[in-house]
C-alpha cells in the first residue's frame, strides 16, 4: 500500500503517515458528524438498503423527492423520530456502488440506524484510503523524479477538509474517484511505455466499472482517447498497421471491454425510462421539480449576484462548508485560503512560464501527462458549469473528481514559487498582496489579523530568503499541508460538532 519513490524509506514513511492520518481524521468525521448531515446521504442510504433487501436496483418515480419534507426536516437536523424513508431521489445512480455497499451492509442490519450509518461511512472511508493510494501511484508514474511532488500531492488530497468530510459520508463519490484515478494511472503508463494487449483490456474494464459507477467518471472516456492520441503522436507502430488504423484499433480495445459491463444497466434504464434516457436523467429532472433552477436564480437576484453566489460558495464549499452547505467556517479562514489560492495560482503560472522558456525541464512523456491532467480538470470543470446551468448546485464537491489534478498543481505552484529563479516576483506579489491585507483590514475590520499576517510573513520570507536557511526553506510546503492538516482537525472540533450540540 506504501509507494516505492526511488527506495527511500524516509519518503515511504512520510506517505504512511499521511495516509494514517488521513484514515484517522476520515475515521472521527464519520462517528462525529450525526447521521444524514452529509448531503443527499438518506437517499444514498435508501438505495443501498433497497438493494440489500429487495435484492434488485430500484427505479426513480415522482414522489421520491419530497422537498417540503425534505427541507423541514434537515431544519430540524433530521431528529430520529422522523423517519428519512421517502427520500430516494438517488434512485437512478449507476449500481456499482450501491451493489458492494449492499454487501457491506448486511451485516450492519441488525443494528441501531445510526450504527449502520457509521458502518456504511467506514466503508468509504476505506475507499479513500484506496484514492490516496492510487493517487501516489499515479503520480510517480508521471513524475518518478519528483518525491516531493508525490507526497504534496497525496498530502492535499489527504487533507483538504470537505473532501474528508464526503469521503466519510454514505455516497458514491469516493468510489467514483477510485476508479477515475485508477484509470490516470493506467493513462500515464499508456503515455509512458504504451500498453500490451492485456493491460489495454484491464483498461476498457476499468473504463467500464466507471460507468456503473457515477456520472462524474465519464470523463474518463474522452480522456482515454486523448491518451491514445497523445501516445500515437510519439510511437507509429501499434498492432503493426498503418498510424490511422493503430489509433481506431487501440481505442477500441480499450472501449469494448466497457461495453458489456455497462451495456445491461444502459438497457435496463431504456426498457424503464424510454429508450431516449438510458441515464435516467430526464426522469431525474422530472423527478425534483421544485429545486431552484438556475434560470429562476437569476431572474431572481440578476447575473451579476448570480455569478457573484457561485463564486464564492464553489470556493468555499469545494474547502469547508459542511452538513447541507449551512456549516461555514470563520470567515477570516476563507480569507486566508483564498489568499494562499492566489499566491499558488501565480505560481503555477510561473512554472507554465518556464515551462516555455525551457521545454526540456520534463520530458516529452512527462508534458503529455500533465496535459492529459490538465484536460482532465477541464472537463471536470466544464460538467460542473453544464450542471449549473439547469439547476443551482453551487457545491465545490462536483470538482472533487479532478482533485488529484488539483492537487498535483497546487503542488507544483508551490514550488515553483518558491524557486529563487522568482524570487523578485514573489517579493513584488506579496508587498502587492499586503498592501491590500491591509486595506481590507481597515475597510473589513471583521475579517480580522489572519490574512495581513498571512501576506506579510511571505513578504518577510521573501525579502530576507537570502539568510533563511536552506532546508527551512524546502520546509514550507511541509508546513503548507500540515497547515491544511490542522484546518481539517478545527473545523470538525470546531465547527461541525459544535453546530450540532
Amino acid at each position: 500500500m506504501v509507494l516505492q519513490v526511488h527506495n527511500q524509506p524516509k519518503q515511504r514513511i512520510v506517505l504512511l503517515i499521511i495516509v494514517l492520518a488521513y484514515a484517522g481524521l476520515a475515521v472521527a468525521y464519520a462517528v462525529l458528524t450525526p447521521p444524514w448531515q452529509v448531503p443527499d446521504e438518506p437517499a444514498h442510504f435508501n438505495y443501498i438498503r433497497y438493494v440489500a433487501e429487495e435484492k434488485r436496483l430500484p427505479v426513480l418515480s415522482v414522489g421520491d423527492y419530497p422537498q417540503a419534507y425534505l427541507e423541514h426536516i434537515k431544519a430540524l437536523h433530521f431528529p430520529p423520530e422522523m423517519p428519512i424513508d421517502s427520500i430516494r431521489y438517488e434512485a437512478h445512480q449507476p449500481p456499482l456502488y450501491y451493489l458492494l455497499a449492499s454487501v457491506w451492509y448486511a451485516p450492519l442490519r441488525g443494528l441501531p440506524l445510526a450504527q449502520q450509518v457509521i458502518g456504511l461511512r467506514l466503508l468509504s472511508v476505506l475507499v479513500g484510503v484506496g484514492i490516496l493510494v492510487m493517487g501516489g501511484f499515479t503520480v510517480h508514474e508521471l513524475l518518478p523524479r519528483s518525491p516531493d511532488l508525490v507526497i504534496g500531492t497525496v498530502a492535499f488530497v489527504a487533507f483538504v477538509p470537505m473532501h474528508i468530510a464526503f469521503t466519510a459520508g454514505v455516497n458514491n463519490d469516493p468510489l467514483a474517484e477510485l476508479v477515475s484515478v485508477s484509470i490516470l494511472w493506467q493513462l500515464m503508463r499508456l503515455l509512458d511505455r504504451g500498453l500490451d494487449l492485456p493491460h489495454t483490456i484491464l483498461l476498457g474494464i476499468t473504463i467500464g466499472l466507471a460507468l456503473l459507477t457515477k456520472t462524474t467518471a465519464y470523463v474518463s472516456v474522452p480522456l482515454a482517447v486523448i491518451a491514445v492520441f497523445m501516445r500515437a503522436r510519439r510511437s507509429r507502430e501499434f498492432l503493426r498497421v498503418s498510424p490511422k488504423k493503430s489509433i481506431i484499433a487501440q481505442i477500441a480495445l480499450i472501449l469494448l471491454p466497457a461495453l458489456p459491463i455497462a451495456l445491461p444497466w444502459l438497457i435496463r434504464n431504456a426498457s424503464i425510462y424510454g429508450p431516449g434516457d438510458p441515464l435516467a436523467l430526464q426522469r431525474h429532472d422530472q423527478v425534483v421539480l421544485g429545486q431552484l433552477t438556475t434560470s429562476d436564480f437569476v431572474s431572481q437576484v440578476g447575473t451579476l449576484s448570480y455569478l457573484q453566489a457561485f463564486a464564492v460558495t464553489t470556493f468555499r464549499s469545494f474547502w469547508a462548508q459542511f452538513g447541507w452547505m449551512g456549516i461555514l467556517i470563520d470567515r477570516r479562514i476563507y480569507v486566508a485560503l483564498a489568499i494562499s489560492c492566489l499566491y499558488v495560482t501565480l505560481g503555477a503560472v510561473l512554472f507554465i512560464v518556464d515551462l516555455i522558456r525551457r521545454p526540456g525541464r520534463f520530458a516529452r512523456t512527462q508534458m503529455q501527462g500533465l496535459a492529459l491532467l490538465a484536460a482532465s480538470t477541464v472537463l471536470t470543470v466544464g460538467s460542473y458549469l453544464w450542471y449549473n446551468t439547469k439547476f443551482v448546485q453551487f457545491q465545490g464537491r462536483y470538482l472533487f473528481p479532478a482533485i488529484l489534478p488539483i492537487g498535483l498543481w497546487f503542488s507544483l505552484g508551490l514550488r515553483e514559487l518558491l524557486a529563487d529563479r522568482w524570487s523578485r516576483v514573489l517579493t513584488y506579489a506579496s508587498a502587492t498582496m499586503t498592501a491590500l491585507a491591509a486595506l481590507a483590514r481597515l475597510a473589513l475590520p471583521d475579517i480580522g489579523n489572519l490574512p495581513l499576517a498571512l501576506s506579510a510573513g511571505v513578504l518577510v520570507f521573501s525579502l530576507g530568503r537570502g539568510f533563511v536557511p536552506k532546508w527551512l526553506a524546502r520546509a514550507i510546503p511541509s508546513l503548507v499541508h500540515g497547515a491544511l492538516l490542522a484546518l481539517a482537525v478545527v473545523c470538525l472540533w470546531g465547527f461541525i460538532v459544535p453546530y450540532f450540540d
